[in-house]
């Protein structure tokens, strides 16, 4: 049985790598190719989040998704990693029963990709008996409305004086700075009015999910929403290849080349095929 998932909010942007970020690789600064490399990118992306790659949607969207009742006391999501739970409702009939958020938490798994309940979630059987033939499986007794994914790499803006923030909007430390080492895993979303950064002094983040810092009137709330910088790589990487003609360090938009005596031609997977080059699909797996 597949669970049903709809999407109620839908992600600001599906682009798994900077288009500034591809022409820093390739070493490009002219706008001539920018139409085409952002193809590459919206491209590479859709291959990822694919059957060979993540199998998920993994860029940041508010959806509602109906489960089944298997008890335990995880319930499951398909979309991770979870930044809130608007609700949660129990029942397939007309009125059903809301259950209380507070006897519910997001697991500290890895993923945080379920919820965990003290007095677990209930077992619900179907109304009818299950036949040969009937592949549905449990009745879809659980709604649950809730957001979850990656922050995209086009949405997160580097932190700096002065700033003008919109509400909601994505910032990331800078680097290095305040005792925030360059691997931190957090970025840092305004508050629901936004405002202007401090004229001169950047704010200490927290280090924990849900830690929040005041910045000039600005409330942070720091989440580890920040896309895997493997999986980050692994779509520049695609992009970078079928721009060089499918060889890495070939010229870029050149199929042969002669070199004296010696012709060389590249080959190499093209971007109307499909398909993930084999290292993209294989590092890609650890995250599903």
């Amino acid at each position: 049985m597949i669970d049903n998932i709809t999407v109620t909010v839908a992600a600001g942007s599906r682009m798994m790598v900077s288009l500034a970020d591809v022409k820093t690789e390739l070493g490009i600064t002219a706008t001539t190719s920018d139409a085409k490399l952002q193809r590459l990118i919206i491209r590479a992306s859709q291959l990822a989040a694919g059957a060979e790659g993540l199998r998920r949607a993994p860029w940041l969207e508010t959806v509602l998704q109906k489960l089944p009742g298997k008890g335990g006391q995880y319930l499951k999501l398909k979309r991770w990693p979870i930044q809130s739970v608007s609700s949660i409702t129990e029942g397939t009939g007309s009125s059903p029963t809301t259950v209380t958020a507070s006897t519910y938490s997001t697991a500290g798994n890895a993923r945080r990709d379920r919820l965990y309940r003290v007095d677990g979630w209930s077992w619900h059987d179907r109304q009818t008996p299950v036949t040969f033939f009937d592949v549905d499986g449990p009745t879809l007794s659980y709604n649950a409305t809730y957001r979850a994914g990656w922050v995209m790499p086009d949405q997160i803006t580097a932190w700096s004086v002065g700033a003008s923030v919109a509400a909601s909007a994505w910032f990331s430390a800078k680097l290095g700075t305040n005792s925030v080492p360059s691997d931190n895993p957090f970025i840092f979303q305004a508050d629901a009015t936004g405002g202007t950064t401090h004229a001169s002094t950047e704010p200490t983040w927290p280090t924990v999910t849900g830690g929040t810092v005041t910045d000039n009137g600005i409330t942070w709330t720091a989440y580890d929403q920040r896309i895997p910088e493997a999986v980050e790589e692994m779509v520049m990487h695609q992009v970078v290849s079928w721009f060089q003609g499918g060889v890495v360090g070939a010229p870029a938009n050149v199929r042969r080349e002669r070199h004296g005596p010696t012709e060389m031609e590249y080959f190499g997977p093209d971007v109307s095929a499909g398909v993930l080059l084999r290292e993209v699909s294989v590092t890609l797996r650890q995250w599903r």
